[in-house]
């Protein structure tokens, strides 16, 4: 997939966006890429297609997305805008998660079961 320096770094913004990371570093180690990587994609204008493939993949993110100068006018798709909510509230569970014991734990977790359930009941 031949691409430019510009669109490369649209590309790598987006990915900013949906990952919640607030520069390329962190972006490198929320995907598990070594930044050296990022950094050799923006000097040579070009993503590989298998991570991109990667990328959606691992975030659960439509490639045409981050391909595309345009989605629906600049609008996300409901669809996307789930994609970015779900990934948001998974990132914040997992890092809230690593600093609480195994019974903390279950009841965050039965706590979230049952305010999805009242949503889901309320919701019908």
């Amino acid at each position: 997939m031949d691409m430019d320096k510009i669109k490369v770094k649209q590309i790598l913004e987006k990915m900013k966006i949906i990952t919640g990371a607030k520069s390329d570093a962190e972006l490198s180690r929320i995907w598990g890429v070594e930044y050296a990587t990022i950094d050799n994609w923006k000097r040579n204008g070009n993503i590989p297609e298998k991570r991109l493939i990667s990328f959606c993949t691992k975030f659960a993110t439509d490639i045409n997305y981050l391909v595309a100068n345009e989605v629906n006018n600049g609008l996300l798709t409901q669809n996307m805008y789930l994609q970015l909510a779900e990934n948001d509230m998974v990132r914040v569970i997992e890092s809230k998660f690593r600093s609480i014991g195994v019974e903390d734990k279950v009841r965050v977790y039965n706590k979230i079961i049952r305010l999805m359930d009242d949503m889901v009941e309320n919701s019908q």
